[in-house]
């Protein structure tokens, strides 16, 4: 295999009969473990790839579900968070991060007000993977073709 084409086939993303999703991680086989280590991302930057590409997540509810969970992780911070985002989201990843925030963690106002500052204009769907039409919420330049259950807050 030629060099572009190993590159192109390690950055592709593979999808199991599990539902789990993964994007591979090259780490050169010399590499000692807190180089391998640190060459995984964190949650942060986890979450803040998956609203860039919800299908890294396995979709938009499954990224839903990780949200919730990060909201009762002991370690989680909405700072570092928005930290990472500033450095790698896109004018699709800030709409869905604005979106699903104000749904999810409403009383992180600072994160939202934040997103909010970053919407760019025209609408993108709130899961890419998922055809079906959905109502506009033109606040965020969503449109919102999945359900998102609201209910289950932090605690």
């Amino acid at each position: 295999m030629l060099a572009h084409e190993q590159a192109r086939h390690a950055a592709q993303v593979k999808k199991y009969e599990s539902g789990i999703v993964l994007n591979p991680v090259t780490i050169h086989p010399t590499a000692k473990l807190h180089e391998a280590l640190s060459a995984l991302p964190d949650r942060e930057r986890t979450i803040v790839d998956s609203l860039r590409r919800p299908e890294l997540m396995g979709g938009v509810r499954h990224l839903t579900d990780v949200m919730r969970e990060y909201a009762h992780h002991p370690e989680h911070n909405y700072g570092k968070l928005t930290a990472v985002a500033r450095d790698f989201a896109s004018g699709a990843g800030w709409k869905r991060l604005g979106y699903l925030a104000e749904q999810l963690w409403p009383e992180q106002d600072a994160l939202i007000a934040e997103a909010r500052s970053r919407v760019t204009a025209g609408y993108v769907r709130l899961d890419p993977a998922v055809k079906a039409r959905g109502s506009l919420v033109r606040r965020w330049g969503i449109q919102v073709n999945v359900v998102v259950d609201r209910h289950v807050q932090p605690a």
